[in-house]
């Protein structure tokens, strides 16, 4: 048996703890249990002892890594499978693209393997504080579950990047058309895994089998079906006519300070709906700066 080290870009996140590892002194460290592993995540020291993150956003940089002991040659594939799940949670909790970048395991062939990773670290406004480790822990082992399931059905992976590109610097029309594919993307999942059959090019009642197919069922219901769920009932006509203002002009003629609102309220409920639908509960930060909500 040997230690694994996997790791891992793009990832401020730290704790509390202070362990030993091959003699080395480790601290701002947390751990965390998830799919039968207990990983600890490690930061390097300068991001350890970050004071703020001016000096590393937009950088790509292997911030930490992952510790599991005492691995067996029989767990290597449970742990590959595992580990990009846990930076895509990571990626939805604290804002930033986080990559897998390799691992170290003298016990397995071969025992170094390094990966190309694209991304840059991402702060601003994440639902999680990224010098909490308590509360990331809590995320991942509530949520890893959840999100292992319906990470396919429901293309959460594709969300979450889509999601952390709409922070990426560009015009304010362009972030509100990813938050509507976002929207887009999360409604037709949705939709399909609920049952309703996709035909000619849009969603039918869920009698329907052939013609006729009576007109395809409308984004704000399926939306409003969608959010409705986990008990979500924001006011999404002004969200839909901003939408197809955009989709169809290329620009809104609402002032910025109205698009930088609608950007908070919109990416507000993906955030909530996506922390509900992986069974999420508990304090998370709101887009816009309200401070903490609780989901019960």
């Amino acid at each position: 048996m040997a230690n694994f080290i996997g790791l891992i870009s793009n990832c401020l996140a730290r704790g509390n703890q202070t362990i030993e590892v091959g003699g080395e002194t480790i601290t701002r460290t947390f751990s965390f249990s998830v799919d039968g592993f207990e990983i600890t995540l490690l930061p390097h020291p300068e991001i350890a002892e970050l004071q703020n993150t001016s000096s590393v956003s937009g950088k790509n940089l292997v911030t930490s890594r992952l510790l599991i002991r005492d691995v067996e040659p029989a767990n290597l594939p449970g742990i590959l499978e595992c580990i990009p799940l846990v930076c895509e949670l990571l990626s939805f909790a604290l804002t930033s693209r986080i990559g897998f970048c390799g691992y170290d395991c003298a016990v397995v062939n071969p025992a170094q393997v390094r990966y190309s990773t694209l991304g840059s670290i991402q702060s601003f406004r994440p639902p999680f504080s990224w010098m909490n480790g308590n509360s990331i822990k809590v995320f991942l082992e509530t949520c890893y579950d959840n999100y292992k399931a319906l990470r396919t059905p429901r293309l959460l992976n594709i969300a979450t990047d889509l999601l952390n590109h709409a922070e990426l610097p560009m015009a304010i029309e362009v972030h509100l058309t990813v938050l509507s594919v976002v929207l887009e993307n999360l409604k037709h999942t949705f939709a399909l895994h609920d049952g309703y059959p996709f035909i000619e090019g849009g969603f039918r009642e869920k009698h329907i089998v052939a013609a006729p197919l009576g007109r395809p069922i409308s984004f704000r219901r399926l939306l409003t079906e969608m959010l409705g769920v986990h008990g979500m009932t924001p006011a999404l006509g002004p969200i839909k006519d901003l939408r197809n203002e955009i989709i169809h002009t290329g620009f809104s003629a609402l002032s910025f300070q109205q698009k930088w609102a609608k950007q908070e309220e919109i990416t507000t409920i993906i955030r909530e709906y996506i922390l509900r639908l992986v069974g999420y509960h508990g304090a998370f930060f709101p887009y816009d700066t309200n401070g903490p909500r609780i989901i019960p």
